[in-house]
């Protein structure tokens, strides 16, 4: 058992909730083909959403939702993610963030999410 609200299953009110969020955009239209997930979790860490080291404390409201992924066509401005977050990290991780996510003129093609399967 892990001690959690079961009135949340209900009422969402009751999850945590952040303070902020900003959207992440695309620097040039295109197609995503990398998404550097080591830099997004460094990012991710600066706004509480992981930890560096076991004592950190984890702050369950920060996190990311991408609304693009690998293969995805793209226009300038066009939203790709958006950063939840409660500390005043939030513009140098979106700008980390937006490092992270490569977007290339030509189409690539999209891996399958199973590894052994094409």
């Amino acid at each position: 058992m892990q001690h959690g609200d079961e009135k949340v299953v209900d009422d969402y009110s009751l999850l945590w909730s952040p303070k902020y969020s900003k959207v992440v955009t695309t620097k040039s239209p295109g197609y995503i083909s990398n998404i550097n997930s080591r830099q997004i979790g460094w990012a991710l860490i600066e706004v509480g959403a992981g930890r560096r080291v076991l004592s950190d404390k984890i702050d369950h409201s920060a996190g990311l939702v991408f609304a693009k992924k690998i293969g995805d066509k793209v226009e300038k401005g066009e939203k790709i993610a958006t950063l939840y977050f409660n500390n005043n990290k939030g513009k140098s991780s979106v700008e980390m963030i937006e490092k992270a996510i490569s977007v290339s003129k030509s189409q690539v093609k999209r891996k399958s999410r199973i590894l052994g399967f094409q």
